[in-house]
C-alpha cells in the first residue's frame, strides 16, 4: 500500500498513528497518557470500518470469496507477528529460565493460533505473573480481532440476501448486545469483559455500523465531526486514569472519537495528514507489536528510560514494516491463495509447534546448570489454600481449610495469601491442627478489595470466617495476616497499581488512611471481643520476583545474585499500615502484634535468599523456606 495510491485514506493512516501513540505513551509511563489504552479501543473501530469496506462491496457485487478475505488477513497479521515470536523464542533460549521459558512457549503458539486472549483470560488471577514478565500479552488484541475477521464475515454471508434494513438492524442489535455485556460483566467478570470478543465486538461493529450508515456530511458538518472526534480521542489519553472495571461502557468516549473522525473523512487535515502521522500510522502494526517486548525487556534488564523505549519501539516498526511487513504482502499478491494459504499454515504450525514443545517439557530446564533450575524451580510451590478449600466468591461458599491434626484445631488462621503462605509454620512451631480461611480480601468486614474492579465478595467471606471462628471455643486463638500495604497503596510489583478498598459502610469519605483505621479497629474489635487475637505485622514486599530475578542474576553471571529491600523502604511502605494496627492493638484489648521483621530483616536490609535459594516464591510471599524463619516468632508468642 502507498501513500500516492488515490484509494489510500490519509485519515485512517492518521488515526492509527494517534492510537498506536496513546498505548506507547501509556506502557511506558510517559506524563499526560494515563489512559492511553483507549488507543486499542481505536484501533478496533478502524478494524471494523475496514472490514465492512472491504466485504460488504464485494458480498453486493457476488464477488466476495472467504479464502481471499483470509489469506488477505493473514498476509496483513502473520508475518511481522510470527517475526516477533521467532526472535523472542530465541531470545528466550539463552536469557530465560525454565517456568518463564515455558510461560513465554505457551503465549507464542496461542499467539500465532491467535488465541492468546483465551490463554490470558484464563492466567488472570491473585497469582498470575505481572503483566511487565508476559512478553506477548498485548496479543491478546490481536487475537480479538482475528476472531472478529473469521466471524464477521460469516455473519453478512448469512444475512446477504436480507434487505439493507434488515442487514442493518441485525448488526444494531448484535452491537447493542455486545455492549450491554460489557457493561453488565466488567464490574465482577473483569478477565472475561476485558480480553474475549463477546464484550468487545461491539468496539469493532461500531466502525462498521459507520459504513453501513455511510453518512454524508457537509463541509461544515465533517468540520465539526473532526473537531469533535479529536477531541474526544486526545481527551481519552488522559480523561480515565487507571479506572476499575475497564472495558464496561467508558471505551464509549474513544470510540465515539474514532467513528466521528472517520465519518468526517478530512484527509488533508493537518493533525492525520502530516508526514510524521502518516510514517507513524504505515509503521503501527508492528510498533505495537515489537513496543511491549521492548517495555518488558527494559524491566528484564532493569532499564528506567521511557524515552529511549518509544524511540527503540518506533525504530524496531519502521524496520519491521520495511524489511517484513512490505515483502510478505507482496510475496502473497503474487501467489495464489492457495499458496498463501499453505504458507501461512506452515508458519503458525512451525511457531506454534515450537511453543508447544517449549510449554510441554517445561522450557527445556536441561539446557541450564542444576542450581539454576533449582532456584528456578521455588516458583512451582503452591500454598496451601490453593488445594480446593476456600472461598468460592461466585457462590459465597466458604470451605474450611484444615493444616495438621484434625482432631485437634489449636488456632484459626485468617486474612489473604500471605496467611496462607505462613500456614504450615504455624502449624509446626505449634504442633497443633491450624484452621485457616484465605481469599484475596483485606480482613476487614466493611470493605471490599478491588482487583482490575473485580469484586471479591469480601464482606460475604469474611462474615462467613466469622461465623465459623463463633462456633469454636472462646479459648481457640485467632491469628490474622495480610498484605496491609496493598489494601492503601496497590501493589508494588506492577506497572500500575490495581488494587484498593471500597467501604460499604459510613463513612464513604474522608483521608484513606484514616478509614481504614477506623475499620481496622471496628473488625478487630469485634474479633477479639472474647478471644485471643495476634496480627501478624506486614512482612517484605520486595517489589521485585525474587526467584525469577535470582535466575536472571545467574544466567548473566551473577555468581551469589544478592536481592535485598532496605528496611528504610519497607518503614516508608507501611508507614501509614503501621502506625494503624499498633492504634488498633491498643484499642482492642484481645489484640497482640507479632513482628516479623527481627525474623526477616538484618542490618538495616531484608534478605530474599538463603545458601543461594530464594525464602519467596514471587516478590511477596514467602516459599516453605522463608516461613520457616518465623518459626521462633510464633514460639516464642503463642508457647
Amino acid at each position: 500500500m502507498s501513500l500516492n495510491n488515490p484509494s489510500f485514506r490519509t485519515d485512517i493512516n492518521g488515526l492509527r498513528a494517534y492510537a498506536v501513540l496513546m498505548v506507547l505513551g501509556y506502557h511506558f509511563l510517559l506524563p499526560g497518557f494515563s489512559s492511553g489504552f483507549a488507543g486499542v479501543d481505536i484501533f478496533f473501530v478502524i478494524s471494523g470500518f475496514l472490514m465492512a469496506s472491504i466485504i460488504l462491496p464485494k458480498l453486493d457485487a457476488d464477488r466476495f470469496y472467504l479464502s481471499q478475505f483470509y489469506a488477505a488477513r493473514l498476509r496483513r497479521i502473520l508475518p511481522a507477528l510470527a517475526a516477533v515470536c521467532a526472535v523472542l523464542l530465541l531470545f528466550g533460549w539463552f536469557n530465560l529460565g525454565p517456568t518463564d521459558y515455558a510461560q513465554l512457549g505457551k503465549h507464542a503458539a496461542s499467539a500465532v493460533t491467535f488465541i492468546s486472549n483465551f490463554i490470558f483470560r484464563a492466567e488472570d488471577g491473585y497469582f498470575d505473573a505481572p503483566s511487565r514478565d508476559k512478553w506477548l500479552l498485548h496479543t491478546w488484541s490481536l487475537s480479538v480481532e482475528a476472531q472478529f475477521y473469521a466471524l464477521f464475515p460469516l455473519l453478512l454471508l448469512a444475512i446477504r440476501r436480507c434487505q439493507s434494513i434488515t442487514r442493518l438492524r441485525v448488526v444494531w442489535v448484535i452491537t447493542l448486545l455486545s455492549l450491554l455485556c460489557s457493561v453488565i460483566f466488567s464490574p465482577t467478570e473483569t478477565a472475561f469483559s476485558f480480553y474475549l470478543l463477546p464484550t468487545r465486538a461491539w468496539e469493532l461493529l461500531a466502525g462498521s455500523l459507520l459504513f453501513l450508515h455511510a453518512p454524508q456530511l457537509t463541509a461544515r458538518q465533517s468540520r465539526l465531526a473532526y473537531v469533535l472526534g479529536m477531541g474526544f480521542i486526545i481527551t481519552s489519553a488522559v480523561l480515565f486514569g487507571h479506572t476499575s472495571g475497564w472495558p464496561g461502557a467508558f471505551p464509549l468516549w474513544p470510540v465515539a472519537g474514532a467513528v466521528l473522525v472517520l465519518a468526517a473523512a478530512r484527509s488533508q487535515s493537518f493533525l492525520l495528514s502530516s508526514r510524521f502521522a502518516q510514517r507513524i500510522g504505515l509503521w503501527s502494526y508492528s510498533i505495537y507489536l515489537w513496543h511491549w517486548p521492548i517495555m518488558v525487556g527494559f524491566a528484564y534488564f532493569g532499564l528506567v528510560s521511557p524515552y529511549l523505549g518509544v524511540a527503540i519501539s518506533l525504530a524496531l516498526g519502521a524496520f519491521s514494516y520495511r524489511f517484513i511487513e512490505q515483502p510478505c504482502r507482496r510475496f502473497g499478491e503474487r501467489e495464489t491463495r492457495k499458496v498463501s494459504l499453505l504458507t501461512a499454515l506452515t508458519v503458525v504450525l512451525t511457531i506454534g509447534s515450537a511453543g508447544v514443545a517449549l510449554f510441554v517439557s517445561g522450557g527445556h530446564p536441561d539446557r541450564l546448570p542444576p542450581h539454576i533450575r533449582q532456584v528456578d524451580s521455588e516458583r512451582d510451590h503452591r500454598l496451601p489454600f490453593e488445594n480446593g478449600c476456600g472461598f468460592d466468591r461466585r457462590t459465597d461458599q466458604l470451605t474450611p481449610c484444615l493444616i495438621g491434626k484434625t482432631n485437634d484445631v489449636g488456632y484459626v488462621l485468617w486474612g489473604d495469601s500471605h496467611a496462607g503462605a505462613i500456614a504450615s509454620a504455624l502449624r509446626d512451631a505449634t504442633g497443633r491442627g491450624i484452621l485457616y480461611y484465605t481469599h484475596s480480601c483485606a480482613t476487614l468486614f466493611s470493605a471490599e478489595l478491588r482487583g482490575k474492579g473485580t469484586k471479591n465478595h469480601c464482606h460475604a467471606f469474611n462474615e462467613a470466617v466469622m461465623r465459623e471462628v463463633e462456633k469454636l471455643p472462646n479459648s481457640v486463638p485467632v491469628i490474622i495476616a495480610n498484605r496491609y500495604a496493598m489494601n492503601l497503596l496497590g501493589e508494588n510489583e506492577t506497572i500500575q497499581p490495581v488494587y484498593g478498598l471500597e467501604y460499604s459502610t459510613e463513612p464513604k469519605t474522608g483521608d484513606a488512611a484514616e478509614l481504614y483505621v477506623a475499620h481496622m479497629k471496628e473488625t478487630l474489635c469485634r474479633i477479639s471481643r472474647d478471644r485471643r487475637t495476634y496480627v501478624v505485622l506486614p512482612q517484605p514486599e520486595i517489589g521485585r520476583d525474587v526467584p525469577r530475578t535470582m535466575v536472571r542474576q545467574l544466567l548473566a553471571g551473577v555468581k551469589n545474585p544478592e536481592i535485598t529491600l532496605p528496611l528504610a523502604d519497607y518503614k516508608t511502605r507501611n508507614a501509614d499500615t503501621l502506625p494503624a494496627l499498633k492504634a488498633t492493638a491498643k484499642a482492642c484489648t484481645n489484640v497482640r502484634l507479632l513482628d516479623p521483621i527481627p525474623y526477616l530483616c538484618k542490618n538495616g536490609a531484608c534478605i530474599t535468599s538463603q545458601n543461594g535459594l530464594p525464602l519467596y516464591i514471587d516478590d511477596d510471599h514467602l516459599s516453605e523456606r522463608g516461613n520457616r524463619l518465623l518459626l521462633p516468632m510464633f514460639k516464642k508468642a503463642l508457647r
